[in-house]
């Protein structure tokens, strides 16, 4: 039953009363039940409502919904790629920068040709 409801948003009187239909609850448990899906933020609806077409889920929502969701996960992998990018050129940086560094130290401790005397 909270399968239905998670995959519908809602479940109706009729959902209910087909899965508790052969439990003969009492109207105090039937009560607690519906106050247990009330605390779920389980909604509970007439099966009319259900039918209204208010009701029906707009298609045109939900595919601009899965197309948005698409272009967020594209948009993401181009982030984390631009990222991984400016990560390897800072590293090639660093190792530039590191080789600069080399170079001077030996220029500068490099031991200078002709004697003391």
């Amino acid at each position: 039953m909270l399968a239905l409801a998670r995959e519908q948003g809602y479940l109706t009187y009729d959902d209910i009363d087909d899965v508790l239909a052969e439990s003969h609850l009492s109207p105090d448990d039937l009560d607690t039940i519906y106050t247990r899906l009330g605390s779920l933020d389980i909604e509970i609806v007439d099966q009319a409502e259900v039918e209204s077409p208010s009701r029906q889920p707009d298609l045109e929502e939900e595919d601009e919904k899965s197309r948005l969701d698409s272009l967020d996960a594209q948009q993401g992998v181009e982030r984390l790629e631009r990222l991984e990018q400016s990560v390897q050129r800072l590293e090639r940086l660093n190792l530039q920068t590191l080789a600069a560094l080399q170079d001077l130290v030996r220029a500068i401790v490099k031991p200078r040709d002709g004697g003391a005397s």
